[in-house]
């Protein structure tokens, strides 16, 4: 793929990534099960940035990582979940430093890893549409963007006429 695709693929992953930050936040102040859906989307995003190395390498466009993602979404809940429970147990700021001194382990495993799909589970569970509203919202961010854009282009062009 030409440079400027892959540009673009990372800046939507950058983007994807930052909305899935700010609904993993979000999720903790849900009462009674906030936490423990923030725990699991903390060993999610662990998994996330462990298995990126690797699928940048491959090449794969970020909505290929997300489709995978998705399709094992209970081996990568269980991959995380190590280094996510370690830095729970640890007060603020020093589970920072934990994530930090796990995490090349956790990519160095990731790099040999070979994820299995549920096969015995329903159907609605081989499949978890985990950032189902996290590419929702990305795309209304980038059209809202892109609106504002061409808001502007129009008005520095109407500017530039009446200059005339």
């Amino acid at each position: 793929t030409p440079a400027w695709q892959r540009l673009i693929h990372e800046a939507w992953r950058v983007l994807v990534n930052l909305v899935y930050l700010l609904q993993m936040y979000m999720l903790y102040y849900i009462p009674w099960l906030g936490p423990p859906l923030y725990f699991l989307h903390s060993c999610w995003m662990a998994s996330i940035y462990s298995f990126e190395y690797r699928w940048v390498h491959l090449r794969w466009t970020s909505n290929a990582r997300l489709d995978y993602f998705e399709k094992h979404w209970l081996y990568f809940a269980g991959f995380g979940f190590p280094v996510s429970l370690a830095s729970l147990l640890c007060p603020r700021f020093i589970d920072a430093g934990v994530f930090a001194l796990f995490f090349p382990v956790f990519i160095l495993t990731a790099t040999r890893a070979e994820p299995k799909m549920l096969q015995q589970a329903p159907e609605t569970l081989q499949s978890l549409p985990v950032f189902k509203l996290v590419q929702g919202s990305s795309c209304l961010l980038v059209r809202l963007f892109e609106g504002s854009l061409w808001a502007g282009a129009a008005k520095t062009d109407e500017a530039v006429r009446n200059s005339r």
